[in-house]
């Protein structure tokens, strides 16, 4: 169950939607969606003016003066992305602990039944 919801979140909020890699530098729109700054550049790019549809929900995004990258970093999606890293690396370092009670079932420290 734990693996499904990482999993399902790593998808639905750590890959960004336009290259469906891990984010790399997350930048906010004001629609509140998130994209790497490289997509979003490229995005922008290919606009050609100061203004663009956001690509998830097509809200206009009118550009700040210096661009893309003065747009505000989702430090929330970052923090989320180091603690899913935290997880998976903890729980692979975790996954051969047998119960210290039976001897037998996989847990960290205790299995289901015990």
């Amino acid at each position: 169950m734990a693996k499904y919801i990482i999993t399902r979140l790593r998808e639905d909020f750590v890959h960004c939607t336009i290259c469906t890699e891990p984010h790399n530098e997350p930048k906010m729109l004001p629609c509140l969606h998130s994209f790497c700054l490289p997509c979003l550049e490229r995005w922008a790019r290919n606009n050609h003016s100061q203004s663009f549809s956001c690509p998830k929900c097509r809200r206009k995004v009118n550009l700040p003066r210096d661009g893309v990258c003065s747009l505000p970093h989702n430090f929330f999606l970052v923090s989320l992305m180091e603690r899913l890293e935290e997880i998976n690396r903890l729980s692979n370092e975790h996954q051969d602990y047998n119960c210290n009670i039976c001897r037998n079932g996989n847990d960290t420290m205790f299995c289901l039944e015990c």
